[in-house]
């Protein structure tokens, strides 16, 4: 799907299972940079794009992991550089992996940066 004709599928089903930021919350350019520092890699396209676009927003109210703004080692919640990071810390995913969203079925969505795979659902 290209990114116009998601965000027609985001606006149409927007209140019913959607919930998405706007532009407006999207988080800086300079917090991207940041945030792809903090983790050591890029962020991925599709990823950025989210961001810039929404800035943050739930599905089925789980949490697409956002940039708070705020120093990562002050951050509680789902900011994506501090769940990344407690994550690899605890080895529920690699060094090069980003967690977007875990979920009340335990289970978790991330970037896998080492297979090259993009979006993968993966037991907790």
């Amino acid at each position: 799907m290209e990114f116009e004709e998601l965000k027609k599928f985001i606006a149409a089903n927007s209140g019913v299972s959607i919930e998405f930021g706007s532009e407006e919350q999207a988080p800086s350019a300079e917090w991207i940079s940041k945030a792809e520092g903090a983790l050591g890699c890029n962020l991925p396209a599709s990823y950025r794009w989210f961001l810039e676009n929404y800035g943050g927003g739930e599905i089925h109210g789980d949490e697409i992991f956002s940039i708070y703004q705020r120093p990562f080692e002050d951050v509680v919640g789902g900011d994506v550089v501090a769940r990344t990071l407690r994550d690899r810390n605890s080895g529920i995913i690699t060094s090069s992996d980003i967690s977007i969203c875990t979920t009340d079925y335990v289970r978790f969505l991330c970037w896998m940066g080492e297979s090259g795979q993009n979006a993968v659902n993966a037991p907790w």
